[in-house]
């Protein structure tokens, strides 16, 4: 009676998630074989999560900030330099041509500026070195995680191989004591008992299986 509760609550949460009627039934399919997730390799995995990882491409572009940060303290060195033009007309002195244009440069740096320039390189290198670390750390916690997923779906993968072998044994055990009931060898209670064991295996195969399915999506 627990059990059917617990399917019927279980059914009516499925229904809601896929839009369906609350009280629709449902029939599972118990052929998993299907359900497998196509995961590209561990390298494969890594390469693409380095290259879509919303951590790592917001620490590349702390990166960026950083050297441009740099770029604007060295640039404090480079002097100021601005060149003029200008045309202009008299008539006022006759001995001077009326036409006459003018040119110039504006040349200007500061030799003294107690420090300041060095210790702004100094910070905006220091900034730097920090968002080279960051970036360099986040993507080590990214293949960590990586790393992590794909050794959960290799060991995942040996458990379902182990529950597919133990379910296979189970149903064998199951036909034989069916044989032998037939034969009057074995006890009702027996062959009961052993068709128990052979739907617990497939419970446990199909559990393996979810399992496996869910650390491929992951």
């Amino acid at each position: 009676l627990t059990q059917r509760l617990q399917i019927h609550d279980l059914t009516i949460s499925l229904n809601d998630l896929m839009g369906l009627p609350l009280n629709n039934a449902l029939t599972l399919d118990a052929d998993v074989s299907a359900a497998s997730v196509s995961v590209p390799s561990r390298e494969e995995c890594v390469r693409i999560a380095q290259q879509h990882s919303p951590e790592i491409q917001a620490a590349k572009q702390g990166v960026e900030k950083a050297k441009a940060g740099l770029s604007a303290a060295k640039d404090a060195y480079i002097p100021d330099i601005t060149g003029l033009a200008r045309y202009s007309y008299q008539s006022g002195v006759p001995f001077l041509v009326h036409n006459f244009g003018t040119f110039g440069v504006s040349f200007s740096y500061d030799l003294f500026d107690g420090g300041k320039r060095v210790a702004g390189i100094k910070d905006a290198q220091t900034v730097l070195s920090e968002a080279e670390l960051n970036l360099t750390k986040v993507e080590d916690e990214v293949e960590v995680q990586v790393e992590t997923a794909y050794d959960k779906v290799e060991q995942l993968q040996g458990l379902a191989g182990v529950a597919a072998e133990a379910l296979k044994a189970r149903e064998e055990a199951s036909r034989v004591t069916d044989r032998r009931f037939e034969q009057n060898a074995a006890l009702d209670s027996a062959r009961s008992e052993a068709h128990a064991k052979a739907v617990s295996a497939q419970a446990s195969y199909l559990e393996a299986t979810l399992g496996l399915s869910l650390a491929q999506a992951d």
